[in-house]
């Protein structure tokens, strides 16, 4: 037996100390630590910051160590007896640093057949190194202390030292001296700016840019003044003065106000801060306009987003944002290490303006941190899953909005179980399953994958889906990388590729299409191949409708049978029963459920498709439309109606079911709120009837297509599809519902609640079925939970873009502002309620209701006459999207960070759809 001894007193443990214990433990069966008393270590170095039973735990929970020894003395001769005598054939090591003298136990160690090994001191954390760093902290504090001060004094103070960037020309007087001599100040203004150009008034209170508070945007700025007009001076002087007092009865004469010379000819304007405000996060985030205005972001009417990475090379950086990167970099080393929000403008000559250099308040405020170097290195960690995932499966941009849209199902952070469920009984081969036999090319691969805790599907994969299967090889790989180029010229089309993108269907737009790839190199016999497999794929889907359906249907009755069977034989089985069970169950919804939902999808897309062209192409005016729309009766209509009129069992039977977050196990079901308990519709939805020349519009659209289907056979397909796609959802998840309850059960059973069994695999859950005793399972779970849970959380601190194209996608994310689908040709002003797991019972009846997941669970909002829909995710042919055109119910599907913004918002937004405007 090897052992290995080191002994040290470990105070402000730290690199150095874990490198050497690391290799001491190498090659040894057993590593023993002496760890020095308190008396022995203040004997040895003077004061000593950590107790010895601190330091014990600090080493305790290493995985290197094998044993904690107290160690009385500086030698440890006596705890090297002591080992001899408990392991008198083992070999002992002691490794020591440089420099200390271990005489007595060297020859005692010789005695036995010991020996004595040097460790290399880590120089770089000595303790003379690490006072001399604390000390330059000390030194940096008092020097950028004398920097950051009022925005005037700041500008000033910086203005000199900035070469990567510039400040504004500067006057600045206090309004006591203005109040004192006003033609002086106003003549001074005139002559320092007699150069042309305008100027800008602006605040500079002793109340803003503070540790405590920044105050951005609470006193007043006036901008575009001309210099030589002294009334149009004066003015914009008085309203900053009044704006000063906002807070208090009196004004404060000793404040001063800034006077600077008007940025022209601006590129991007907005703010940068260097570390993300929420979590102190090391990443720098550049909200930013490119309007040319240069107070949009500041004054909260617009603004995109991009975050960058601490870490992020230059080289990672676009040439058109490296400018600005370098000035940030340069103020942070003026200002050493103090957490930054930035004002700046970027002119069209790459030219940084910088406009107002504060302490990022909210981070001091609230004393927010976080371990830089860790966030990175998981950062790091999911950039490298990526470049491995593009190495193995050959394809490289991701989405998490485009087909099967995971962030509008699960969320960008599920939980592990949510995910495997997902992928489970749809991504994984149900949703190829069931298009081949309407005509798809068969793609035998995962659709969905994970990078940290967040979900993808692949565009490689969903293009070559939606590929009709009859097409030459040639032709179909053409298509991909088309379709590959064109989302790479736009990534706002990624949640609308099916729209977009692809040509999956044939509708009345399609020609229009078509001519665009004759303009990207596709010959005439290419185009036409394409047109005419689109036109039969769409023609045999239409014409053999009713005999799919059919087959379906029973299929979701065979489902049905055995989700009942499975009820009857739940009560009274053990944990391995019940996750067998569980097995079952999925396999059940994976043969009878998903691949007949994934079909019934597709055809209700070709038929909202058909509706959609129908008015682009002016063959039906936007009221027709809507009047087609609003005639669609899903189980939303029931479920409003049934609200009316059933009894709370009754609901509870048909409805109970669902969940706001259908694969979520944290998420309760129907029938376990209270809160359902005696809800009431408001509304019952209007009946719509058609009229003829509705018909007739269709009629010279198919005629003129050259889709010879009867008007009626049409009228009927679309009308169907669309209802039948939310009634099979509605079905199958019953099964899918009752399959995360049993796992509840499990998890109850063991003494686990929801949230610790959603840290596991479904195929996890499902495998403890082969366990032999209860506690096996659960010592599983424990020896497990702990890691998933900080792997979790871990991962949850990393910003990852909704595309990812390269692995400098991880580094510089840009967050490209969403396209919402408009639902409805209305407009709308009302007040907007975030609605989320803590404001479950809002008020919502006339209110703009805004909600991250377009969740066929939040069905019950249609029952509290909402006035407005707003989601995070969804796309124009999504669930929410449906059941908004279903209830005439104005709405914007799918607005991605954008929702950020206005999910702040307190008061009333303006929604127009006809005109695709969002205002706050």
């Amino acid at each position: 037996m090897k052992i290995s001894y080191s002994f040290g007193i470990m105070d402000l443990f730290h690199y150095g100390h874990l490198r050497a214990l690391k290799l001491a433990s190498d090659g040894a069966d057993l590593h023993v630590v002496g760890l020095v008393s308190d008396t022995a270590a203040r004997a040895w170095v003077g004061n000593i910051v950590s107790s010895e039973f601190e330091r014990r735990k600090v080493l305790e929970s290493l995985n290197c160590v094998d044993w904690v020894m107290p160690q009385k003395s500086l030698d440890p001769t006596e705890n090297l007896k002591k080992l001899h005598y408990i392991y008198p054939e083992a070999e002992i090591t002691l490794f020591r640093g440089d420099g200390i003298s271990v005489v007595a136990a060297r020859e005692y160690l010789k005695s036995i057949g010991g020996r004595v090994q040097s460790i290399d001191y880590y120089e770089n954390l000595s303790p003379t190194q690490i006072m001399t760093v604390l000390n330059s902290r000390k030194e940096d504090s008092i020097r950028t202390t004398g920097i950051i001060s009022t925005k005037a004094d700041t500008l000033l103070a910086l203005k000199d030292r900035l070469t990567l960037s510039r400040i504004e020309d500067i006057y600045v007087f206090r309004i006591k001296d203005f109040i004192a001599s006003p033609t002086k100040i106003l003549s001074e203004i005139r002559n320092s700016y007699d150069g042309g150009g305008g100027i800008i008034i602006r605040s500079s209170s002793s109340h803003e840019d503070s540790f405590e508070s920044s105050n951005a945007g609470h006193y007043q700025s006036v901008a575009n003044i001309n210099p030589k007009d002294s009334t149009q001076v004066l003015e914009a002087i008085q309203t900053v003065r009044q704006s000063y007092i906002k807070d208090s009865q009196e004004e404060d004469t000793s404040e001063q106000i800034l006077i600077q010379s008007q940025a022209e000819n601006i590129k991007y304007s907005g703010v940068i801060f260097t570390r993300d405000i929420n979590n102190s996060l090391p990443y720098y985030v550049i909200n930013y306009d490119d309007s040319g205005s240069t107070d949009s972001v500041t004054s909260g009417q617009s603004g995109k987003s991009i975050y960058i990475a601490h870490d992020t090379e230059i080289n990672a950086v676009p040439d058109e944002w490296k400018n600005l990167f370098l000035a940030v970099k340069e103020l942070e080393s003026i200002l050493s290490r103090m957490m930054l929000d930035i004002e700046f403008a970027v002119n069209h000559d790459g030219e940084v303006i910088i406009f107002q250099v504060r302490p990022l308040a909210a981070s001091y405020k609230y004393g927010k941190s976080a371990a830089t170097n860790e966030v990175l290195i998981y950062k790091n960690d999911i950039k490298s899953q990526y470049i491995h995932f593009s190495h193995i499966t050959g394809t490289n941009i991701l989405s998490d909005m485009a087909f099967w849209n995971p962030a509008e199902i699960i969320g960008q952070n599920p939980h592990r179980l949510d995910y495997s469920l997902y992928r489970d009984i749809i991504t994984r081969q149900a949703w190829n399953e069931g298009l081949t036999p309407l005509g798809y090319d068969s793609v035998k691969h995962d659709l969905m994958y994970r990078l940290g805790n967040k979900p993808f599907i692949s565009l490689d994969y969903s293009f070559m889906s939606l590929i009709p299967s009859e097409l030459e090889s040639s032709i179909k790989h053409k298509l991909k990388d088309y379709y590959l180029a064109k989302l790479q010229k736009d990534f706002t089309a990624h949640d609308k590729i099916e729209f977009e993108i692809t040509l999956s269907c044939f509708d009345f737009m399609t020609d229009d299409r078509l001519q665009e790839l004759a303009d990207n190199n596709f010959s005439g016999g290419e185009t036409a191949s394409i047109r005419a497999s689109l036109l039969e794929l769409t023609r045999r889907s239409i014409k053999n409708y009713p005999d799919i359906l059919r087959q379906d249907m029973a299929s979701l009755d065979e489902l049905e049978r055995i989700r009942l069977k499975a009820e009857e034989r739940i009560s009274g089985l053990s944990i391995m029963e019940l996750a067998s069970l569980t097995g079952e169950l999925l396999d059940a919804v994976k043969t009878y459920g998903t691949p007949q939902f994934s079909r019934q999808a597709r055809l209700a897309f070709i038929a909202r498709s058909l509706c959609t062209t129908l008015r682009a192409k002016g063959f039906w005016t936007p009221q027709e439309h809507d009047a087609f729309m609003s005639g669609i009766s899903t189980v939303a209509s029931e479920l409003v109606q049934d609200m009316q009129t059933m009894t709370h069992e009754d609901f509870n039977r048909k409805y109970g079911h669902l969940r706001a977050g259908t694969y979520d196990i944290t998420m309760p079901r129907y029938d376990m709120q209270e809160s359902f308990s005696g809800r009431k519709a408001h509304t019952e939805p209007e009946q719509v009837t058609h009229s003829h020349s509705y018909t007739q519009g269709l009629d010279d659209a198919l005629k003129s297509s050259g889709l010879d289907i009867p008007v009626d056979d049409v009228i009927a397909f679309m009308k169907s599809a669309l209802e039948q796609r939310e009634y099979f959802k509605f079905i199958f998840t019953r099964t899918l519902s009752r399959a995360i309850e049993i796992i509840a059960m499990i998890a109850e059973k063991l003494g686990f609640t929801r949230r610790d069994i959603s840290y596991f695999d479904v195929k996890e859950i499902i495998g403890f079925k082969s366990y032999n005793t209860d506690e096996d399972i659960a010592d599983y779970i424990n020896e497990l939970l702990p890691f998933r849970k900080e792997k979790y959380a871990d991962y949850s601190k990393v910003i990852i873009p909704g595309v990812i194209s390269s692995a400098n996608d991880f580094d510089f994310v840009r967050t490209d502002s969403a396209r919402p689908n408009f639902i409805t040709n209305k407009k709308i002003s009302a007040e907007c309620v975030l609605l989320d797991s803590d404001n479950q019972n809002a008020e919502l009846e006339g209110k703009i209701v805004l909600i991250e997941k377009a969740d066929p669970g939040f069905d019950w909002i249609f029952t509290k006459n909402i006035a407005g829909l707003i989601t995070r995710y969804g796309g124009a042919a999504s669930h929410m999207a449906i059941r908004c055109a279903e209830f005439e119910i104005p709405a914007a599907i799918g607005c991605g960070e954008k929702f950020s913004g206005l999910a702040r918002v307190h008061g009333v937004i303006e929604l127009d759809c006809k005109n695709g405007v969002i205002k706050s």
